[in-house]
Formats: structure tokens, C-alpha cells, sequence
């Protein structure tokens, strides 16, 4: 018979202060914002085809959204009155770790897809087999690690689960070889090979634009809105490694150092049957008792929605939909020019300021694309 669970609390002598409450506030609410600003790049996204790149998005909605949620349920340090989190909590590991993996494994897709689509050109679209079969390796490189860390949560579930303040449930792993092979190294790795392909990408753009760039100024054609798209998709991934790599291998350097030295994986040590600590046991922590990085880390998914919505949220179609939004909720009673529909489909010579690209060069000449 399993044991009966137990929560063991940290006393705290006040429930709230003003700084906490600043950090909810500013976190719930940046935390719904940036999840809602997701959602009209990812339908140009999906438009577009990218499903690299759509993955990312609905990873950052999915770690936003448990963010805001977490923070909203516990969210002062009144740990007397605490919800345990029953089954929320059991299943949050199963949630939050892959797709903090997909996050991750996401942008090494990006990038080595753009790799590819620079270094061999063609004059003719991608056929419905070739789709396919982008789809699929890009699927195989995202979801591979999340699935295998899936497989090892359970076995290397420490203890039941952690609460703190504002950062909510908490898993808690075991310091052996699988924890480090599976969850602390492949992420600094996975950092490093998108910043050696998003190296590779930018070789390549600077080899073919001094040719290219003239034709593609002058052209409005569906290719040449193609290659635009592929070049905001690298201008926003590489937005988002030049501050992730950075942190991550920073990171896994401080958490490798917490974790060594390593033990021995023992399915029956790590999940005992009786322990003076039983393996049910569920730990409250208020914020003062947790680290700067604990409790703000998730500020980090948040910003990487910047980049996102500045190259795919401002473009003209884009804004087309935030338009008929607005109509829809009759703000253009007050606004009549809300109600004038810009056109979309006359020429579009050069990049635009609504693009956020005035500083980048065009690629690719009209009616060129390229296959992985």
C-alpha cells in the first residue's frame, strides 16, 4: 500500500509583501498578454505552411499559459491555505517538461530547414511528397527527446512534487546519469547546434545577396512573399538564440554542478517503499525561500514573444485581422476608419517599415524556392 501523502511546509511570517505582489500582477498579466499576441502569428505561420515554427509558438502558449495559471493559484505565501495541487500536479511534469524540450528542439528545426532551403535552390515549388517529407524529419528532430524524457519522469521522480510561490508545481528528479543525459545536457547542445546552423544560414544569405537583392526588391510575387517569410523566421529565431544560448549553457553549468556528484539509477531507492521521507511527501516553499532564478525563470518564455510577434504580428495582412477584431467588437463606431479596407493584393516593391526589416536585404530572385 503506497503511503499516505504528506505536505511538509516552510512557515513564513508574512502572506504577501509588495514586491510579490508586483511580480504577480506583472506576471499574470504579461503572461496572458503574451499568449494572446501568439495567436495571429500563428495563424500566418500555419498559412505559410511553417510547421517548424508553429510548433515553437504553441510551446510558448502552452508554458505561458501554465505560468499564469500557476501564479494565479498560488499566489501568496499563505501556505496554511495552499491547494495541494492533487492530480494538477502529478500531470504538470508530463506538460511542462516536453514542452520546454519542444521549445528547444523547435528552434534546431528552424534553423537547420533554413540551412537547407538556402543551400540547395531550385525553380520549382516543393511538391506535396516533398512537404511531407520536410514535415516529418522536422517532427522526428522536435518530438524525439520530449518523448524519451516523457518515459523517464516517472522513473526519476524524487519526490511526489514541489510547490513554491508564483512558480506553482515543481518536479523533483533524482541526480543520476539518466537526468543528466536526458534533461541537462541535450538542451546546451541543442542551443549550440541552432547557433552553428543559424551561423551556416548567414553565410549562405551573404553568399547569393549581393546578386539577388535587386531582383527581389522589385518583384510582388508569391515566391518572393515566400522567401520574405523564411527571412522574418530567421530574423526572429536568431532573436531568440542570441539571449537563450547564452543562459541555458550558463544554466546547465550551475545545475550540472548542483547535481554531481552523480548516484547510481535504483528504481527501488528512488521510489521506497517505506522512508523516514516517504515519496508521497509534498513540499511547500514561499518565495523568500526560493532563488532569484526559481522564481523568475519563467520570465524568459514571456519575452521570447517579442520576437515572434514583430516579424509575423505587424505585416499588413496581420493587421488586417486585428482590423476586422476591432469591427467585430464594434470599436469602430468610434474609430469609422476601422471600417476602410486596405488593399492586399496590389505590389508591394521593396520591404516595407511595417515589416520591422528596413535593415535587412532581400535574399532571393522572383519565382525561386528552395526544398530541404
Amino acid at each position: 500500500m503506497a503511503p499516505i501523502s504528506t505536505t511538509l511546509i516552510s512557515r513564513s511570517p508574512e502572506v504577501t509583501t509588495p514586491s510579490l505582489t508586483v511580480n504577480l500582477v506583472f506576471r499574470v498579466f504579461l503572461a496572458v498578454l503574451a499568449t494572446l499576441s501568439c495567436w495571429v502569428p500563428l495563424k500566418h505561420l500555419h498559412r505559410h505552411g511553417e510547421f517548424a515554427a508553429s510548433v515553437l509558438v504553441y510551446s510558448v502558449v502552452i508554458l505561458n499559459t501554465l505560468t499564469f495559471i500557476n501564479a494565479l493559484i498560488w499566489r501568496n505565501d499563505d501556505i496554511q491555505k495552499w491547494w495541494r495541487g492533487n492530480v494538477w500536479c502529478d500531470i504538470h511534469p508530463y506538460i511542462y517538461q516536453p514542452a520546454l524540450s519542444v521549445y528547444t528542439t523547435s528552434i534546431v528545426a528552424i534553423m537547420h530547414n533554413l540551412a537547407q532551403q538556402v543551400g540547395l535552390l531550385r525553380a520549382s515549388p516543393l511538391t506535396v511528397l516533398e512537404k511531407r517529407r520536410r514535415m516529418w524529419n522536422q517532427a522526428l528532430i522536435i518530438f524525439l527527446l520530449p518523448v524519451i524524457q516523457m518515459a523517464w519522469i516517472y522513473p526519476l521522480t524524487k519526490q511526489r512534487y514541489m510547490i513554491g510561490t508564483l512558480k506553482g508545481c515543481t518536479w523533483i528528479s533524482y541526480p543520476s546519469w539518466p537526468f543528466l543525459v536526458f534533461f541537462l545536457l541535450p538542451t546546451p547542445i541543442l542551443a549550440l547546434v541552432s547557433g552553428f546552423y543559424s551561423v551556416v544560414t548567414f553565410k549562405r544569405y551573404m553568399q547569393i545577396e549581393t546578386t539577388t537583392r535587386a531582383a527581389l526588391l522589385s518583384s510582388s510575387s508569391a515566391a518572393t512573399r515566400a522567401n520574405r517569410t523564411r527571412r522574418r523566421l530567421f530574423l526572429m529565431t536568431l532573436c531568440i538564440l542570441v539571449p537563450f544560448t547564452p543562459t541555458v549553457l550558463a544554466l546547465c553549468f550551475i545545475q550540472t554542478r548542483a547535481t554531481i556528484p552523480l548516484r547510481a539509477f535504483d528504481f527501488r531507492q528512488i521510489h521506497p517503499d517505506d522512508n523516514l521521507w516517504p515519496w508521497h511527501s509534498i513540499t511547500f516553499y514561499t518565495h523568500e525561500e526560493l532563488t532569484f532564478f526559481d522564481l523568475n525563470y519563467n520570465y524568459l518564455v514571456i519575452l521570447t514573444v517579442i520576437p515572434i510577434f514583430f516579424f509575423f504580428g505587424l505585416k499588413k495582412d496581420t493587421r488586417e485581422t486585428y482590423r476586422r477584431f476591432l469591427v467585430s467588437v464594434y470599436l469602430d463606431r468610434v474609430f469609422p476608419g476601422l471600417r476602410v479596407e486596405p488593399s492586399l493584393d496590389g505590389p508591394r516593391p521593396g520591404l516595407e517599415a511595417s515589416d520591422g526589416l528596413q535593415i535587412v536585404y532581400a535574399l532571393l530572385p522572383p519565382g525561386w524556392t528552395r526544398i530541404c
